[in-house]
């Protein structure tokens, strides 16, 4: 596991520069989180990458303690905020070379033996979404809550999927055709009533499709007490097990 070191300890002691904006917090994984990035989790801002990138390790964290505790019996992964940016930001929006080191980061990896993927979509630095594949049923799905259409994303993810078994397998990916007509944008669901809420609904619906909890029960009312839950476990030492929005499901 990463492993999550709590920095913060007791303030008292310490000099007025450590509480700046630019003081260390946390460092979970290989990020660094810093109390500027953690203000990002007050209502009324936009999550920022690094805050994003903490979570996912921690939901990677947590899926490796489940299976080892034979809760789940096949592992999955969570990608950092990076990887959509880094792999569409070139000129004609693609661009393997930059991301394919990403996936080695992977339980045993290879990303076709796991479960399920998660990548977050970061659009135009303005927006957040969330990308799932399922290996097994060979299908992707893109979730706004803006319900912008995703399309570009959905096709941009079928093309890394390939590439990366090329990289991989050293052939092409088994049943294209059936990846491709499973390309898919979830509509029906709550959307965000904050403009800044975007991150909020994607990491919830990180953690709630993982955990087969139906994504209807997450909607506004629940961010402010989700920000706040969330800022706790990154903070904290403790890997949980359980989402951190109450629900009948859970």
């Amino acid at each position: 596991m990463s492993g999550i070191v709590d920095l913060c300890g007791d303030e008292s002691n310490k000099s007025p520069r450590f509480s700046t904006q630019q003081s260390i917090v946390a460092i979970i994984g290989t990020d660094i989180i810093y109390h500027s990035d953690l203000q990002t989790l007050s209502p009324g801002y936009w999550i920022n990458d690094s805050i994003f990138s903490s979570f996912m390790t921690i939901m990677n964290d947590r899926d490796e303690s489940l299976f080892d505790r034979a809760v789940v019996q096949k592992r999955s992964f969570f990608f950092d905020a990076l990887l959509v940016p880094l792999l569409m930001e070139d000129r004609d929006g693609y661009n393997y070379k930059k991301v394919r080191k990403k996936s080695r980061q992977a339980p045993g990896q290879d990303i076709f033996a796991l479960h399920n993927l998660y990548f977050p979509v970061c659009i135009r630095r303005e927006h957040w979404a969330l990308l799932t594949v399922n290996i097994s049923e060979k299908k992707i799905t893109y979730y706004d809550s803006l319900e912008n259409d995703g399309w570009r994303h959905l096709r941009c993810c079928l093309r890394y999927l390939r590439d990366e078994h090329r990289a991989i397998h050293k052939r092409e990916i088994d049943d294209s055709p059936t990846w491709m007509a499973n390309l898919s944008t979830c509509y029906g669901l709550p959307l965000q009533v904050g403009s800044d809420d975007c991150g909020v609904f994607a990491c919830a619906r990180a953690e709630f499709l993982y955990h087969g909890i139906n994504l209807a029960l997450f909607n506004q009312a629940h961010v402010v007490d989700y920000r706040e839950k969330l800022k706790d476990l990154i903070l904290s030492r403790q890997i949980i097990h359980s989402p951190l929005v109450d629900t009948p499901d859970s």
